[in-house]
C-alpha cells in the first residue's frame, strides 16, 4: 500500500526539483510549486478513494506518516509564495 504512496511523493519531489532547476523567478517558482503539490494531493485522495484503507494500522501510517508529507510542501510553497508576494516593493535608488 504505501508503495504507491511513496512513488507519488517520489514523483512530487522530482517535479519540484524540476521546477527547481528551471525557473529562476522566485514567485513563479513558488506558484508553479504550490501548483505541483496541490495536484499530488489531490491524486493522494484520489487514490484513498479508489482504495480505501483496510486495517487501522495503515490508517495510522497514512494520517501520521505519509499524508503530513505531501501537506508540508503545499504549505512550505505556499508560505513562500505569501512572503513573496508581501514583500515591499524595492525602489530604484541612484536613478534621476
Amino acid at each position: 500500500m504505501s508503495e504507491i504512496y511513496n512513488h507519488l511523493y517520489e514523483d512530487l519531489e522530482d517535479k519540484l526539483r524540476m521546477i527547481d532547476l528551471e525557473e529562476d523567478n522566485i514567485l513563479k517558482k513558488s506558484e508553479q510549486s504550490f501548483q505541483i503539490a496541490l495536484r499530488a494531493i489531490n491524486q493522494l485522495r484520489d487514490n484513498l478513494q479508489q482504495k480505501p484503507l483496510v486495517s487501522q494500522n495503515d490508517e495510522i501510517s497514512f494520517f501520521k506518516e505519509i499524508k503530513p508529507k505531501f501537506i508540508s510542501k503545499l504549505i512550505y510553497h505556499l508560505s513562500v509564495f505569501n512572503i513573496e508576494t508581501n514583500k515591499p516593493k524595492r525602489r530604484n535608488q541612484g536613478k534621476t
